[in-house]
């Protein structure tokens, strides 16, 4: 799904690709590949935005945040984003780094419920 999406959104999701942060990367190694039953896309452009990770045959959308989303003006463009990707009629789960690294079970354990 690359709803409305322009060629500047894709050239920057392919940057973003080959400067992925090492959690997501480690999510990635779990999500690739169908592992879950379900194909996942990383660094996937939907209108404006890119997403870290999404399954479009779910509509599901996975955020894996550093430190940065813990500020004000940040978690204030990260909810007008999710409004907006949300009126696509897309899911949405969101992960902290630390998340990533410490409670991988966890974050797996979340995607599968949300896949059903």
């Amino acid at each position: 799904m690359h709803h409305k999406a322009e060629g500047h959104t894709f050239e920057y999701a392919r940057i973003l690709r080959k400067e992925s942060t090492i959690a997501e990367e480690l999510l990635w190694q779990e999500l690739r590949g169908s592992k879950l039953g379900v194909k996942f896309r990383r660094q996937n452009p939907i209108d404006k935005y890119v997403v870290d990770f999404f399954c479009a045959k779910q509509k599901l959308i996975i955020e894996v945040d550093g430190e940065i989303h813990n500020q004000l003006e940040v978690k204030e463009k990260d909810r007008e984003r999710q409004v907006l990707l949300n009126f696509y009629g897309n899911k949405f789960l969101r992960f902290s780094n630390e998340q990533v690294f410490n409670e991988m079970e966890y974050v797996l354990k979340t995607i599968k419920e949300n896949l059903q």
